[in-house]
Parts: C-alpha cells; sequence; structure tokens
C-alpha cells in the first residue's frame, strides 16, 4: 500500500509488513493513513502500535467503564469454512456483564496479532488476556497462551 517493507537481507521474505499491508492482506478495509504521519514520516518519527498493545487500548475503550478487570479469551476455530476467531470477553466482578461479540476494533487488533503469532489457519491454540486497573489508572497487562487441547 505504502510502498515499502523491512528488508531482511539474506533471509527469504520480505519481513514485517506495515499494519495497513497486514490488514489488507487479511482482507480487511485499511485503516486510513494519517495524512501528517505521512507528510512527516521520517522526519517526526512517532513509534507504531504493537498489536497487542492495540488489542490491549480496543478492549478498555469496548469494555463497560465499571470492569476493573478484563479477561478476554480468544479461540480459533472455523465458521463456514473459514479461519474465525471466538472471544469471551469478562470481568470476573460483573459475571452478567461478559459477551462472546467483539467490535471492529477489537477485532481488526485481534485478528493482526493472531496472524502474526500464527500465521497459518489451524496453529493458534488460544490466548488469555487479562487487564487490571491499577490505582494509578493505568492497566497492568498479561497474556498466556491456551494448550491446543
Amino acid at each position: 500500500m505504502n510502498g515499502w517493507f523491512d528488508l531482511q537481507a539474506g533471509q527469504k521474505d520480505f519481513g514485517d509488513l506495515p499494519y495497513e499491508d497486514q490488514e489488507h492482506l487479511a482482507g480487511m478495509e485499511p485503516t486510513g493513513i494519517d495524512p501528517m504521519a505521512a507528510l512527516t514520516n521520517g522526519v517526526l518519527s512517532t513509534p507504531r502500535i504493537s498489536a497487542i498493545e492495540e488489542l490491549t487500548e480496543a478492549l478498555i475503550q469496548y469494555t463497560p467503564p465499571h470492569f476493573e478487570i478484563i479477561q478476554c479469551t480468544i479461540r480459533e476455530g472455523l465458521q463456514h469454512g473459514q479461519r474465525a476467531l471466538f472471544y469471551n470477553i469478562e470481568s470476573p466482578d460483573y459475571p452478567d456483564d461478559g459477551t462472546t461479540v467483539a467490535n471492529e476494533r477489537v477485532h481488526r487488533a485481534a485478528t493482526l496479532l493472531v496472524q502474526q503469532m500464527s500465521p497459518q489457519q489451524g496453529t493458534f491454540a488460544g490466548i488469555r488476556l487479562k487487564l487490571t486497573m491499577q490505582r494509578d489508572g493505568s492497566w497492568q497487562r498479561s497474556v498466556d497462551s491456551l494448550s491446543s487441547s
């Protein structure tokens, strides 16, 4: 999309693609390019947010504001013969407020993370992401891989 890649001299592939290109290859509508970021690229640099950081921010934004603990389990499966992600988003303090439906931002971030972790269908056993609000309002994150059984 933007005409660049991370050249990996001596390697079989080009390396990591930009976030927008990864979205495009995943069949998603790429996030719009920020014109100011494009104009200042190479002059003023801002670090790209990682997929796990984006998933964290997306979950915090998506869940009810009273959730002080967010637990999100993501597993891979098939839906209509296609690779699909299945979610369980909940808080142990509010068991009735959980959901198995993710919004577009959460799904986009989770899809990118899963593609980075396990590019081939059937190779992602799953993860459990736990976010805990700290007294200062920041969030502590822990991520556990699930077994394939």
